[in-house]
């Protein structure tokens, strides 16, 4: 009978010590998203559908930092110039490169440089038509800096109606002749090149 008491008792402690030691375990939890904890961000024209270039203009929007107000200002419409200065520079290079392939014959890669180099001359008084449409200030408090946003805007008809007829003013007789330049032709050149430059930004 103590032999059986004895058993009992055993398989009573064993069974309390691995109860203790096998006993539920506590998982891991991924952390919960914290609303209170996080703060959406709104950047200042960022809307696509308003402030991304278009079929009639071409639009850029910049940021720029600087104690004084209308440094910054200044500073962010110089970027925003840049880059819709970029869009138009691609944009003419592709317009010269196909009335090159479609008109002139034995053109050399230094005359299409110098033809190049020609028409952005032009293209660049014609950025004075790009203006800033809107702009909207920002003063960091720690720095006391101010960044200002601004939204620039440039109507593409501004190179499309005039760029022709510079060229046909403008360009070096040289260059017209060795190019076969022809105002009209030139002219339907950029409207399909329009066409094309529009659809692969879009």
């Amino acid at each position: 009978m103590k032999a059986i008491y004895s058993y009992l008792t055993l398989a009573v402690i064993c069974t309390a010590v691995l109860a203790g030691c096998g006993g539920s375990k506590q998982v891991a939890q991924a952390p919960q998203a914290n609303a209170s904890n996080e703060q959406e961000i709104s950047v200042p024209f960022s809307d696509p559908e308003k402030y991304s270039s278009n079929t009639e203009y071409f639009r850029a929007v910049a940021n720029a930092i600087s104690p004084d107000m209308s440094v910054a200002k200044s500073e962010a419409a110089n970027i925003a110039r840049t880059e819709i200065a970029g869009y138009i520079e691609t944009f003419v290079k592709a317009s010269n490169k196909r009335y090159i392939g479609q008109y002139s014959k034995n053109v050399t890669p230094d005359l299409e440089g110098k033809f190049n180099e020609e028409s952005l001359n032009m293209v660049k008084q014609s950025l004075s038509a790009a203006v800033i449409k809107e702009f909207k200030y920002f003063q960091q408090q720690d720095t006391k800096n101010y960044r200002c946003y601004v939204f620039m805007e440039m109507p593409q008809e501004a190179i499309g109606k005039s760029l022709a007829k510079q060229m046909e003013n403008r360009l070096s007789q040289e260059t017209k002749d060795r190019i076969d330049f022809n105002e009209h032709q030139y002219r339907q050149t950029m409207q399909a090149e329009w066409e094309e430059f529009n659809k692969d930004r879009n």
